[in-house]
């Protein structure tokens, strides 16, 4: 007996001829994640097939047109076309995590099943390393504004090595321009910006989807490279405003490697 499997529960797929998917309470399965339309979709099953006719019995997919789509084994399918779902199909409304499997007892399908089944385990994992490298990110980042908040705070007390260190940063010649911009490029970045009567214009790109998205920042500097086109600075992140301060970072490096964000300093 087919079953419409998600991670959350079973859905017995025969006791209807179709089912809507969709937000509104009155849909057969309610999703209540935001990017799921009103009438999502509808699984429906055709029990005859005339003679002569191409599509065959079983179980097919229609997307109503919904804002955000409809994946049939992590393939966008077109709106307002029926598609042939199988057993072991995994399915996805929207953004949403939750999947959807078709299962049955049908000769001949432990194969599909086993596949559909390394898919999603593949999937998860997936989504399990994203959310591990965010965690180390995120970790990283408040070590580093932990770390740069305890500099310069010595109590008064320091041992001859770090006296010998502080003496050779304050040396006349040697001015530690990194240090000065590491500690927030964006207003560093601004600052430099702002005397030269420009605006700051991030130009932000996304890459990949789902899961693997990231973002790609960009800013456009007031230098030529070598062969007259304009230089840039550009972060790469999962998370948008990491992206840009990677962006404003690698800004500040390009313009002190010319000289002239320390003179704007």
């Amino acid at each position: 007996e087919p079953l419409f499997r998600s991670l959350l529960e079973e859905i017995d797929v025969t006791s209807k001829p179709y089912f809507v998917f969709g937000r509104l309470p009155s849909c057969d399965v309610t999703l209540d994640h935001p990017s799921i339309s009103r009438h999502h979709a509808i699984l429906q099953y055709k029990s005859e097939a005339a003679e002569g006719e191409k599509a065959q019995c079983g179980f097919y997919l229609y997307d109503l047109g919904s804002t955000h789509g409809t994946k049939v084994n992590k393939e966008s399918v077109v709106a307002r076309t029926y598609y042939r779902i199988r057993l072991g199909h995994v399915i996805r409304f929207g953004a949403s995590t939750r999947l959807f499997v078709l299962r049955g007892d049908e000769d001949g399908q432990e194969g599909v099943e086993i596949e559909a089944e390394e898919e999603m385990m593949e999937f998860l994992k997936t989504k399990a390393e994203r959310d591990e490298r965010e965690r180390r990110e995120e970790e990283e980042r408040r070590t580093r504004e932990e770390k740069e908040a305890k500099q310069g705070i010595s109590w008064g007390m320091m041992d001859d090595d770090d006296a010998e260190d502080v003496a050779a940063v304050n040396k006349p010649e040697v001015i530690d321009e990194d240090a000065y911009y590491n500690r927030d490029p964006k207003k560093a970045l601004k600052r430099f910006m702002d005397q030269e009567g420009l605006e700051i214009d991030y130009e932000t790109e996304q890459i990949g989807k789902s899961y693997e998205r990231e973002f790609r920042v960009r800013i456009r500097l007031p230098i030529q490279g070598p062969a007259g086109e304009l230089m840039c600075g550009e972060g790469v992140a999962a998370k948008k405003k990491d992206a840009v301060a990677l962006c404003a970072l690698d800004a500040c490096r390009v313009l002190d490697a010319q000289g002239m964000l320390r003179s704007s300093a």
